[in-house]
């Protein structure tokens, strides 16, 4: 989340007012229409963003309040249940911080916007939803390959994905996400920088990434291998290798299903011509 770089007096998609201020993400030369285009929208996201938001929290409480039910308990849905969890985390923290970042304090970076305590809040913002969202997205991909096994095995499925196991894998996907992100958590801080606007100096607060020593830069980098390849390429690819597999599998299965009806339920045309030929033959 932290990765892009952007400039501190404007405020992007991502958290543009987290990086150092010597740092740009949109060059208005090389990319011209996407700068255009940044500066149009982003008086709008905020308020978008708390739409968004707001329905979305209150959707994923009623499906974790539909899920819950006795009736309803089941591995597909208890894995449901834990992504329902982490998608609703993930918009109770940006709504906070598209109000504070977008709406109430506007995109300009300014003393009573940037202060201290709304950075050390951004800091936090910035970790905690690098965790839920890569717990969304690994839930996504565990999610894919319960279904992938219960559609290739039907019979030792039920012992494969039970709610037990299902259990464990929401855990484990948790708690290993969690261990996963703590270079993230380490690699960045809150610096404050004076500044002079119209003769006032003041001084504006700003997250950015340790680099001042080796042991920083390693572990900056380290982290950005770990949320490309992990957090990224690795999901993105586990899931499209598994979208297929689930296709082909339900064709497989619906084939079969096709063959087995055919064979208990015979045509017709086939059950009039065994029937005149075994008249024919007592005849």
């Amino acid at each position: 989340l932290l990765l892009a770089t952007m400039d501190p007096q404007s405020l992007g998609f991502n958290l543009t007012t987290a990086i150092s201020p010597e740092s740009k993400c949109i060059h208005e030369d090389g990319l011209p229409h996407l700068a255009a285009f940044n500066r149009a929208y982003k008086g709008l996201h905020g308020y978008l963003a708390v739409v968004v938001c707001a329905f979305g929290i209150i959707a994923n409480i009623l499906n974790i309040a539909v899920l819950t039910r006795k009736n309803m308990i089941s591995a597909t849905n208890c894995i449901l249940t834990g992504l329902a969890v982490s998608d609703g985390l993930t918009m109770v923290a940006y709504l906070p911080f598209a109000l504070r970042f977008y709406v109430l304090y506007g995109t300009e970076a300014t003393a009573e916007r940037n202060t201290a305590g709304a950075m050390r809040f951004l800091l936090f913002y910035a970790c905690f939803s690098v965790v839920v969202h890569t717990v969304s997205i690994w839930l996504t991909v565990t999610l894919a390959v319960f279904r992938y096994i219960f559609i290739k095995y039907p019979r030792q499925g039920a012992v494969l994905c039970s709610l037990f196991r299902a259990k464990v894998a929401v855990f484990l996907v948790y708690v290993v996400t969690l261990v996963v992100c703590i270079p993230n958590f380490v690699t960045i801080t809150v610096q404050g920088e004076e500044q002079t606007a119209n003769g006032t100096k003041a001084v504006l607060w700003f997250v950015s990434f340790k680099v001042d020593t080796d042991a920083d830069k390693f572990i900056h980098d380290f982290n950005f291998w770990i949320q490309a390849i992990l957090v990224k390429l690795v999901p993105c690819i586990g899931l499209t290798i598994l979208s297929v597999l689930l296709v082909q599998t339900m064709k497989q299965a619906e084939a079969r299903r096709q063959n087995l009806r055919q064979k208990s339920n015979p045509s017709p045309s086939a059950t009039s011509s065994a029937g005149g030929t075994s008249g024919a033959a007592s005849g």
